[in-house]
């Protein structure tokens, strides 16, 4: 029964990403999408050229015009897990602090209009930052994390939450970066419902997860599996959502990796590319549309168009 319900859901989420695939109004001559692309090692290429993208709708071929590096403001939504760890466990608090204020001085280095949120998430998702550029107010805030009293988190609630803030957002630039260290999931929310949400904020999904032996739990195994029901669900979650909507998934088995996982992902929402292309004013709107490069791995595709 759960195997098929998984299956079903995993399904769904592929459909929805379908049906949500970027269509364009006729008329209009010249588009532009939003692209990362990484290397072999997953780094980010930072100096490719407009003659190194490619862009495809529905297969066919368009003229890729210009490739510059995105300027415009990022607004990053940061989701951590403070769920109170296993008895026995030691909780990540140096690891989670020191890992975010390094993500934060990055991210706000590397774009000074950025603005971020903070939001903790144990028995209920609480923003404790609103999005903002005062980075000593969001120092203040990480210096202060804690393990709460809970030993659930909600997970797929703060998606949904940190999704509807950023859809309000002017920028086309938008990210969740969510971290969780493997605590049971105590939403009841549909994995459909939460793609539906990040998709419809426009925000690329980053979801880090750190499990290790003593707290795994991704799929109901480990010592936290019968209070752990929902954590099918989550993991379905977070891992198709990055994909769809121009992420990625980062795992690790240690808290000590956090800080090195989150310059990855900093330097991949610093290095993105807006890639313009034309297309013939007469074709109806695509269903689908593809950047590539000559160079590069991997190409990250956020869902926004111009």
């Amino acid at each position: 029964m759960v195997r098929a319900s998984l299956l079903a859901a995993l399904v769904s989420l592929a459909a929805l990403g379908d049906r949500l695939a970027p269509s364009l109004p006729q008329g209009a001559s010249e588009r532009a999408v939003l692209v990362t692309v990484l290397d072999d090692a997953g780094a980010p290429i930072k100096d490719l050229k407009t003659s190194e993208f490619l862009v495809r709708e529905d297969g066919k071929d368009r003229e890729v015009v210009d490739a510059r590096a995105a300027t415009e403001p990022l607004f990053v939504a940061m989701l951590i897990d403070t769920a109170l760890t296993p008895a026995g466990v030691q909780a990540p608090t140096r690891e989670m602090r020191s890992g975010l204020l390094s993500f934060v001085n990055a991210i706000q280095g590397g774009n000074p209009e950025a603005q971020l949120a903070l939001m903790e998430y144990a028995g209920a998702a609480v923003m404790s930052v609103n999005f903002t550029t005062k980075t000593a107010d969001l120092e203040k805030s990480i210096q202060r994390l804690f393990p709460s009293q809970r030993s659930s988190s909600v997970l797929l609630e703060a998606l949904i939450d940190a999704s509807r803030a950023l859809a309000k957002k002017p920028s086309p630039r938008r990210a969740i970066v969510s971290i969780n260290f493997g605590s049971p999931e105590a939403s009841s929310v549909e994995p459909k419902r939460v793609a539906d949400e990040v998709l419809k904020s426009g925000a690329a999904l980053w979801a880090i997860s750190i499990h290790g032996a003593e707290t795994a739990s991704a799929f109901q195994a480990g010592n936290q599996a019968a209070n752990n029901q929902m954590a099918p669900s989550r993991e379905i979650v977070l891992a198709n959502v990055p994909a769809m909507t121009g992420g990625l998934r980062l795992t690790a088995v240690s808290a000590t990796a956090l800080e090195s996982l989150l310059k990855r992902v900093a330097d991949g929402l610093l290095t993105q590319y807006v890639v313009t292309y034309k297309r013939p004013a007469a074709d109806a709107p695509p269903k689908l549309v593809q950047a590539t490069a000559t160079r590069g791995a991997k190409i990250l595709q956020a869902q926004w168009l111009r």
